[in-house]
């Protein structure tokens, strides 16, 4: 009789699996910080194009709630309203205090009073007339998810390649 036989060799092999979360945690975190700070970016160039004072585009950033979350965001009140619109018509005008904020950072010099009026004003003319969407968030959305997917991916295998090819 001639034996043919195969041995796998588990010497070092436990090690490397409990090395794998700190390897997998090298790749991965700067995955998701390059994701946050590019889908960032998108998000920002998106805004540039109809945000004429420029202050939806600034108030985009970055955040990271917890070790393996990053989420990008805009810290602008009145953003769902460009994001979304309003309809015209509207029986309650919209929140005038979130309106004065937008109005006060985009007339520099005005006094109280006429950033008040100026703020009454616009409230009318939005409640009346609505304002069409100008979405930026939603398309930056659809189009850096996938992207967050590769770079996780891409990292997911290249702590798999480093544990599978440590000695």
């Amino acid at each position: 009789m001639i034996p043919i036989s195969a041995r796998v060799s588990t010497e070092g092999v436990f090690k490397r699996l409990t090395d794998f979360p700190a390897t997998l945690d090298k790749h991965l975190l700067p995955a998701l910080d390059r994701w946050m700070i590019e889908t960032t970016r998108e998000a920002q160039n998106a805004a540039a194009k109809m945000d004429r004072f420029g202050t939806n585009k600034i108030a985009i950033h970055g955040e990271k709630p917890d070790t393996y979350t990053r989420v990008v965001a805009t810290g602008t009140r009145y953003a769902i309203y460009v994001e979304e619109g309003i309809k015209p018509n509207q029986p309650r005008m919209p929140n005038i205090s979130g309106l004065y904020t937008w109005v006060a950072a985009n007339a520099p010099g005005a006094d109280v009073k006429q950033l008040d009026r100026l703020t009454y004003v616009i409230a009318r003319s939005i409640q009346k007339k609505g304002i069409k969407a100008q979405p930026y968030m939603a398309p930056t959305a659809e189009k850096m998810i996938p992207r967050g997917g590769e770079l996780v991916a891409n990292a997911v295998l290249a702590a798999a390649e480093e544990i599978g090819g440590a000695a």
